[in-house]
């Protein structure tokens, strides 16, 4: 029985590990689009970010930030901890920064929940 559910664990961890790899290659196939543009590119496609910084050294930092609320239902079968209806939170913060000398998007970082980035992503790629 043990070897049973040991071989559950390992199978349910490597597709919840797959699933969250699998967002993040979306995430980054998708941003490393906009690297050695524009910012104004960026702007024009996605409209104006939630948040502009310069920093010293004259790199500008281009921030999107979107917060979801969820509300879903759970049984014991989907869920051994969570029954019935709770509520949470997803958000997802994508950063651009600017090279001060080429006036490109030289990196990006995105934080946040995997999964909200890449709705978020869809998104503001529909806005065109």
């Amino acid at each position: 029985m043990s070897l049973i559910k040991n071989v559950l664990v390992v199978w349910t961890s490597s597709v919840l590990l797959s699933a969250c790899a699998h967002h993040q290659e979306f995430v980054n196939s998708k941003l490393d689009l906009w690297l050695g543009s524009h910012p104004d590119k960026l702007v024009e496609a996605w409209g104006a970010p939630d948040s502009s910084y310069t920093m010293e050294n004259g790199t500008r930092v281009l921030s999107y930030t979107t917060e979801r609320i969820q509300s879903r239902y759970s049984g014991l079968a989907v869920s051994p901890y969570r029954f019935g209806n709770y509520t949470y939170s997803e958000s997802c913060k994508m950063s651009f920064y600017t090279d001060p000398e080429k006036k490109t998007i030289s990196r990006y970082m995105a934080t946040g929940d995997d999964y909200a980035c890449v709705e978020a992503i869809r998104e503001f790629s529909e806005q065109k």
